[in-house]
C-alpha cells in the first residue's frame, strides 16, 4: 500500500542545520522543502501546503525573534499544519510565549531528527 506524500518546511537561518535535518528526516514518502530566511519560507508557502514545519526561533534579522513571524505565516496559509519551534535561547517564558504564538511545540536545540520525526509521527501530521 503507498503511503501519502507528506510535506514539511523547514526553516532556519544555519545552512547546516537545513541540511543535516534534511538528510536525516528524508524518506521516500515526505517532501521536505528547506528556507533559510522569511523571505523564502513565504516563496514556499504560496507554491505549496505542509503537514509539518521546523522553525528557528532567531532567523538573522533584524527583530531577533523572527520566527513567531514565521509561525504566524505558516499559521495564515496552512491552518492545520504541526507547528515545532526549535531554539537555543530559552530565556525564561519562551515557551509559553512560543505556545502562545500558535506553535504546537517547543524544543531547544540541540534537538535530535528522530525526537522531532516522533513528535511528527505521534500528533499525527505525518
Amino acid at each position: 500500500m503507498d503511503q501519502i506524500k507528506k510535506t514539511l518546511l523547514i526553516i532556519d537561518d544555519e545552512e547546516a542545520i537545513l541540511f543535516a535535518l534534511k538528510d536525516a528526516l528524508s524518506e521516500a514518502w515526505l517532501s521536505i522543502d528547506t528556507a533559510p530566511s522569511l523571505d523564502d519560507a513565504r516563496e514556499h508557502l504560496l507554491k505549496r501546503t505542509y503537514d509539518g514545519a521546523v522553525i528557528d526561533l532567531r532567523l538573522g534579522g533584524s527583530n531577533d525573534l523572527e520566527g513567531f513571524e514565521a509561525i504566524h505565516m505558516v499559521r495564515e496559509r496552512n491552518p492545520d499544519c504541526k507547528i515545532i519551534l526549535l531554539t537555543a535561547y530559552a530565556f525564561p517564558g519562551i515557551k509559553d510565549r512560543v505556545l502562545a504564538e500558535g506553535a504546537d511545540y517547543f524544543m531547544e536545540k540541540p534537538a535530535s531528527p528522530e525526537d522531532i520525526r516522533n513528535i511528527f509521527l505521534s500528533s499525527g501530521a505525518w
